[in-house]
Protein backbone atom coordinates (compact mmCIF):
# COMPACT_ATOMS: atom_id res chain seq x y z
CA UNK A 1 0.00 0.00 0.00
CA UNK A 2 0.85 3.65 -0.08
CA UNK A 3 1.16 6.15 2.73
CA UNK A 4 0.22 9.78 2.20
CA UNK A 5 0.81 12.59 4.68
CA UNK A 6 -0.83 15.92 3.86
CA UNK A 7 -1.69 14.63 0.37
CA UNK A 8 1.96 13.75 -0.37
CA UNK A 9 3.44 10.27 -0.68
CA UNK A 10 5.61 9.38 2.33
CA UNK A 11 8.22 6.72 2.94
CA UNK A 12 8.34 5.50 6.54
CA UNK A 13 11.20 3.12 7.25
CA UNK A 14 11.06 3.42 11.03
CA UNK A 15 9.95 5.43 14.06
CA UNK A 16 12.23 8.39 13.31
CA UNK A 17 10.68 8.80 9.87
CA UNK A 18 7.19 8.61 11.36
CA UNK A 19 7.92 11.20 14.05
CA UNK A 20 9.52 13.52 11.48
CA UNK A 21 6.16 13.37 9.65
CA UNK A 22 4.20 14.04 12.86
CA UNK A 23 3.02 10.45 13.35
CA UNK A 24 3.28 8.79 16.76
CA UNK A 25 2.56 5.21 17.82
CA UNK A 26 1.23 3.94 21.14
CA UNK A 27 1.77 0.21 21.38
CA UNK A 28 -0.53 -2.25 23.14
CA UNK A 29 2.39 -3.24 25.37
CA UNK A 30 3.85 -0.07 26.79
CA UNK A 31 7.50 0.84 26.43
CA UNK A 32 8.06 2.36 29.86
CA UNK A 33 10.76 1.85 32.48
CA UNK A 34 8.69 0.93 35.54
CA UNK A 35 11.16 2.18 38.15
CA UNK A 36 11.54 5.62 36.59
CA UNK A 37 9.19 8.56 37.03
CA UNK A 38 6.62 9.58 34.46
CA UNK A 39 8.78 12.60 33.56
CA UNK A 40 11.92 10.50 33.14
CA UNK A 41 10.05 8.11 30.83
CA UNK A 42 8.52 10.87 28.75
CA UNK A 43 11.69 12.88 28.16
CA UNK A 44 14.13 9.97 27.73
CA UNK A 45 16.02 10.63 24.53
CA UNK A 46 14.82 14.22 24.12
CA UNK A 47 15.67 15.69 27.51
CA UNK A 48 15.47 19.45 27.97
CA UNK A 49 18.92 20.50 29.16
CA UNK A 50 20.39 23.43 30.99
CA UNK A 51 24.12 23.58 31.51
CA UNK A 52 24.53 19.98 30.31
CA UNK A 53 22.15 18.62 32.95
CA UNK A 54 18.53 17.47 32.71
CA UNK A 55 16.29 20.48 33.34
CA UNK A 56 13.72 18.66 35.47
CA UNK A 57 11.53 21.71 36.06
CA UNK A 58 11.34 22.43 32.33
CA UNK A 59 10.43 18.78 31.70
CA UNK A 60 7.69 18.85 34.36
CA UNK A 61 6.29 22.12 33.01
CA UNK A 62 6.18 20.86 29.40
CA UNK A 63 4.53 17.59 30.48
CA UNK A 64 1.88 19.49 32.46
CA UNK A 65 1.23 21.82 29.50
CA UNK A 66 0.77 18.95 27.03
CA UNK A 67 -1.29 16.80 29.41
CA UNK A 68 -3.60 19.72 30.24
CA UNK A 69 -3.95 20.77 26.59
CA UNK A 70 -5.19 17.29 25.65
CA UNK A 71 -7.03 16.41 28.87
CA UNK A 72 -4.56 13.65 29.80
CA UNK A 73 -3.94 14.02 33.52
CA UNK A 74 -0.49 12.64 34.35
CA UNK A 75 1.68 13.31 37.39
CA UNK A 76 5.25 13.90 36.17
CA UNK A 77 6.67 12.89 39.55
CA UNK A 78 4.81 9.57 39.91
CA UNK A 79 6.82 6.36 39.56
CA UNK A 80 5.45 4.33 36.64
CA UNK A 81 5.17 1.06 38.60
CA UNK A 82 2.85 2.86 41.07
CA UNK A 83 0.27 4.09 38.55
CA UNK A 84 -2.63 2.29 36.86
CA UNK A 85 -2.49 0.80 33.37
CA UNK A 86 -4.82 3.55 32.16
CA UNK A 87 -2.44 6.18 33.52
CA UNK A 88 0.49 4.39 31.87
CA UNK A 89 -1.34 4.56 28.56
CA UNK A 90 -1.80 8.32 29.03
CA UNK A 91 1.95 8.58 29.72
CA UNK A 92 2.66 6.88 26.38
CA UNK A 93 0.28 9.26 24.60
CA UNK A 94 1.86 12.33 26.22
CA UNK A 95 5.30 10.94 25.29
CA UNK A 96 4.26 10.75 21.61
CA UNK A 97 2.72 14.22 21.70
CA UNK A 98 5.85 15.70 23.30
CA UNK A 99 7.87 14.33 20.38
CA UNK A 100 5.73 16.30 17.93
CA UNK A 101 3.07 13.77 16.94
CA UNK A 102 0.04 15.34 15.30
CA UNK A 103 -1.45 11.97 14.39
CA UNK A 104 -1.49 9.00 16.76
CA UNK A 105 -1.74 5.33 15.84
CA UNK A 106 -3.10 3.37 18.82
CA UNK A 107 -2.49 -0.39 18.82
CA UNK A 108 -5.55 -1.98 20.47
CA UNK A 109 -6.02 0.93 22.87
CA UNK A 110 -8.57 -0.74 25.14
CA UNK A 111 -7.04 -4.25 25.26
CA UNK A 112 -5.05 -3.67 28.47
CA UNK A 113 -7.58 -1.44 30.24
CA UNK A 114 -10.05 -2.45 32.93
CA UNK A 115 -13.78 -1.91 32.16
CA UNK A 116 -13.94 1.31 34.25
CA UNK A 117 -10.88 2.67 32.41
CA UNK A 118 -12.50 1.88 29.04
CA UNK A 119 -15.56 3.92 30.04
Amino acid sequence: GSIYVNDRPAQIAGPRDAISLGIGMVHQHFMLAERLTVAENIVAGCEPRRGGLLDRECARRRIREVSERYGLAVDPDAVVEDISVGQQQRVEIVKALMRGARTLILDEPTAVLTPPEVD
